[in-house]
């Protein structure tokens, strides 16, 4: 984290000091200057420092994405599946980016202001550490949060696979059910031309036969 808080703050300040230079046309800055051309200091810190935070942000989205799919939404706006992630853990998965311009402060005071005094230096190292421990912490509730989502994803689609086989088992049952009636509706039908075939009245049995084959 200090390392790439040191990389950040050179591209912001070398973004700075490009801006400066080129509207200025001094090589150098201190304290007056820095008044003297006041608007151009604000715009030249919100142009560094935005250069940097804008694709942190960016990329820090994509982290949030990735360990809460629901965070998005589908193309046509409708939410993914399953539980949504609370709301206050996605607001809170971006709290590492905020720590670089602390940061950034602290490591500028540090070694720019203090020169490196060994008490500074100490409260520096304290700072950082409590930073990871938190980031450390952070992660570890945002992969517990991911595999418990993952779980209640698979739960509900368990539960939609289940509630299909049930939707067959009674389409099932009902075609059993209608092949019984109709094998009972035949013997009948048997019974019937038999009886009529017994005593001779072919042309009644027929007709019977043909009713029957209307009906069906």
């Amino acid at each position: 984290m200090c390392s790439l808080a040191m990389v950040l703050m050179a591209v912001a300040e070398l973004t700075g000091a490009v801006i400066w230079v080129s509207s200025t046309g001094l090589e150098m800055m201190n304290d007056q200057l820095a008044l003297t051309y006041a608007p151009l200091t604000i715009f030249m810190g919100l142009a560094g420092y935005g250069l940097v935070m804008t694709p942190a942000m960016i990329g820090m989205g994509k982290v949030v994405h990735r360990f809460f799919p629901d965070a998005k939404k589908g193309r046509r706006g409708r939410r993914a599946s399953g539980a949504a992630s609370p709301v206050w853990i996605r607001r809170l998965a971006l709290f590492p980016l905020m720590q670089v311009p602390l940061i950034f402060i602290v490591l500028g005071i540090c070694f720019s202001v203090t020169r490196g005094e060994t008490a500074f230096v100490v409260a520096s190292t304290a700072i950082l550490l409590l930073c990871a421990a938190i980031d450390a912490l952070l992660f570890l509730q945002m992969r517990r949060s991911a595999e418990r989502q993952r779980a209640e994803i698979k739960a509900a689609f368990l539960e939609e696979r289940l509630a299909g086989y049930l939707r067959e088992l009674t389409a099932v049952q009902e075609l059993l059910g209608d092949t019984a009636r109709l094998r009972h509706d035949l013997r009948n039908h048997q019974a019937v031309v038999a009886t009529l075939c017994e005593r001779g009245d072919r042309a009644a049995a027929l007709d019977y036969l043909e009713d029957v084959a209307n009906s069906l």
